[in-house]
């Protein structure tokens, strides 16, 4: 589990009243909700209707501009979305990390340029992502009340 900033000034709160670390971590998970939680696999999901394919044709070895394009964007916005590795966001699409690791630069490369198409992409994407990530915090907000 990652930590965040505000994770961290919490424990040192906790630190000033006296409390242990391992008291300041058990009372921050529980007040913690977690939307992390299947992410990649939100991003895999939306990338896939965005673009028409489906997880097998992404995880194909083709080079058709459609599938290189769905692979790409998926790289990056998984890079800067979640905390995966690029050995696991790798696994997901059947690549190594070192391809990863390219798609995403490539991306970055095509947002530097201004290609309409990718950062088009990209923003209609990210959009929908947001809204999910949203919909399901809001889910796990409810369920827990």
């Amino acid at each position: 589990m990652t930590y965040t900033e505000g994770d961290i000034f919490k424990v040192y709160q906790f630190a000033i009243e006296g409390k242990s670390f391992e008291e300041a971590k058990k009372e921050i998970l529980e007040n913690r909700v977690d939307c992390d939680e299947g992410r990649i696999y939100t991003l895999l999901k939306i990338v896939c209707d965005y673009y028409d394919v489906t997880h097998k044709e992404i995880r194909a070895h083709s080079r058709l501009p459609l599938y290189v394009n769905a692979r790409r964007i998926f790289c990056f916005l998984c890079r800067k979305f979640t905390e995966k590795s690029l050995y696991n966001i790798g696994r997901l699409i059947d690549r190594d990390h070192a391809t990863v690791l390219h798609q995403t630069r490539n991306a970055q490369d095509f947002l530097y340029i201004g290609d309409k198409e990718t950062v088009k992409a990209i923003d209609d994407i990210t959009l929908i992502y947001y809204k999910a990530v949203i919909n399901k915090h809001k889910e796990s907000v409810e369920e827990e009340r």
